[in-house]
């Protein structure tokens, strides 16, 4: 194959970066044009390389000639301006800026924090503070307009984060106040040396507290590596810093272009309320559309570094910007249609918003999971949530780095009922019911938890309360269940839930074949489909939200009717259900 090598001094004029972050999209079209990578001037006119490519940009993640520490391997550090705005980011001693061992010995610490163990510990603490948000929104009317950013998707992560790091209560305010400039590029010099001076006060104040209450929380490990000699306390600080900056930011705005795009196209959103598609789909999807960080700073080429690909050479002290906003919709390997919002596209995974190789992201896991909480629980309480503007009206952040909006104008609607249902009973939560759709579907309590984004201990919650509704307290529900499903049993006709979902053609054959036929087998043959498609029919039809009343397996084996709950004694109602 034949390569022609495209170096600085020929790639033509550079494309000048909008520091304001004005039109992020579009200026990641423009350069995708010009090709996998080409050189632009930064704010301050510092030159360096966009790269846009998927291929090349895993390509450079991975080479071990391409550092991340500015202040050894790139010349004009040396005579970069003190105001220049954005030197914090060049300027910090942690993981994000490391290169070789010394990123090794910086990263070890914080991988503590993010063990699947602790992650996993974190969700109760996750849903315990979504719902909390939640309810203070339920004190604002129905038709007064809400800023969903100000009072949800800012807060979530920050406290989020706080509880990560052991953040006193006494201190949340003065953190949420001091972040907010961090990731601005567009700031005048004076204001980007102020913005990071407060955050680092109150980090040293947080240092201080936590040397003398230490606790189970990753500011008390740092705390504990630094006086075992593992990190200086420049170091300390600035991975506090990395910790509260990123792990905020990047949640922020994926949580933000999330809930937009899903309010923007509302057949996506009928995906997963209809069980046709999982809230793990929207959210990786939403990071390919719109990567939270659109560009990061600064990576630099230690040698000459060729791509014989692209023929593109980065020469030795080459200054490198990754442009993973561009990357998601690049069409080679998304489509011609990258631009279009689509949960079920097959490459949604493949996106590069969390980074790849040695400084893939650590708390990429606990993003996916805070997204995967907060979304269905915020769809599930506000099921006529809406934008006040039109997404084109929505301000973008004031940065080419961070890639979210200003503010999120939402109505809130009525607030789903939680209350009694008709007749003085209760049926089966959501959450029930989806977990028993997974456990038809023989899914164990670790899978489950992952699938359904709920912690282990509330999956096992939920299997007690299935097993007291089966009448079987000391046994496990899904051989009760399956048994009732393969037996089966005559029971009245459906009456759908009037809040509930529209149902296919099949669903709604299988709804009919269960009120009239005895047993799996008997409803495969009579609907010409095996007993495997019955039996994950029936599972993903438990698991659609508001679709059942009281449930196909509170139904087979009582007599109960199967989507109302009229013919079941109201005394007979679990009272955790």
């Amino acid at each position: 194959m034949t390569t022609t090598t495209v170096t600085a001094t020929t790639a033509g004029c550079p494309f000048r970066i909008d520091a304001s972050g004005s039109d992020i999209q579009g200026e990641a079209t423009a350069l995708r044009a010009l090709g996998p990578a080409t050189r632009i001037l930064l704010p301050g006119d510092i030159p360096a390389w966009s790269v846009t490519e998927p291929r090349l940009i895993r390509h450079l993640l991975s080479h071990r000639d391409i550092s991340k520490d500015a202040r050894r391997h790139w010349p004009a550090y040396q005579t970069l301006p003190e105001d220049w705005p954005l030197r914090i980011w060049v300027d910090v001693t942690n993981a994000l800026s490391a290169y070789g061992q010394e990123h090794h010995r910086l990263r070890r610490p914080l991988q503590k924090a993010f063990t699947t163990r602790r992650v996993r510990a974190l969700a109760p603490r996750i849903e315990q503070i979504t719902q909390q948000l939640l309810d203070e929104l339920g004190t604002d009317t129905a038709d007064e307009p809400v800023d969903l950013r100000a009072r949800f998707t800012w807060r979530l992560p920050l406290l989020v984060v706080n509880a990560l790091l052991g953040v006193p209560e006494s201190m949340h305010d003065d953190f949420r106040d001091a972040l907010g400039n961090l990731f601005a590029t567009n700031l005048t010099s004076e204001e980007a040396a102020a913005a990071p001076v407060r955050a680092y006060g109150l980090i040293g104040q947080l240092i201080t507290y936590k040397s003398h209450h230490p606790g189970d929380d990753v500011t008390s490990s740092l705390i504990a590596a630094h006086s075992d000699g593992q990190i200086s306390p420049q170091e300390l600080a600035d991975s506090l810093m990395l910790l509260i900056g990123a792990g905020h930011e990047t949640t922020v705005s994926l949580l933000g272009h999330a809930v937009t795009n899903l309010l923007t196209h509302p057949e996506q959103l009928d995906l997963i309320r209809s069980g046709r598609a999982t809230w793990e789909q929207a959210v990786e999807e939403a990071l390919r559309h719109q990567a939270p960080i659109a560009s990061i700073i600064m990576r630099v080429a230690v040698t000459d570094v060729t791509d014989q690909l692209s023929g593109i050479t980065f020469a030795q002290g080459d200054a490198i910007v990754i442009n993973y906003a561009a990357a998601g919709r690049d069409p080679v390997l998304h489509g011609d249609d990258g631009d279009q919002f689509d949960i079920t596209r097959g490459t949604a995974r493949d996106h590069l918003s969390f980074g790849h190789g040695a400084h893939l992201c650590l708390g990429a896991e606990l993003a996916r999971v805070e997204a995967r909480i907060a979304l269905s629980a915020l769809f599930t309480r506000y099921p006529d949530l809406r934008l006040t503007v039109t997404p084109d009206r929505l301000q973008p952040l004031p940065s080419f780095i961070s890639n979210g909006h200003r503010a999120l104008p939402v109505h809130l609607g009525t607030a789903a009922d939680n209350g009694p249902k008709p007749h003085g009973t209760r049926g089966p939560s959501p959450a029930l019911r989806r977990v028993a759709g997974e456990l038809l579907r023989g899914g164990s309590g670790e899978g489950i938890a992952t699938r359904l984004c709920l912690s282990e201990h509330t999956v096992r919650g939920h299997i007690h309360s299935l097993r007291r509704l089966l009448g079987c307290p000391h046994r496990t529900a899904r051989p009760v269940l399956t048994h009732q499903l393969l037996e089966g049993r005559h029971v009245d006709p459906p009456v759908l839930d009037s809040q509930a979902p529209s149902l296919t053609d099949a669903e709604q054959a299988l709804l009919q074949a269960l009120t009239t036929h005895s047993g799996t087998t008997r409803i495969a043959d009579a609907l010409g489909i095996t007993v495997k498609k019955v039996r994950s029919g029936i599972g993903d039809l438990l698991g659609k939200t508001g679709a059942i009343d009281a449930c196909h397996l509170v139904a087979l084996g009582h007599g109960w009717g199967l989507l109302g709950t009229a013919t079941r004694p109201a005394s007979a109602v679990p009272t955790d259900l």
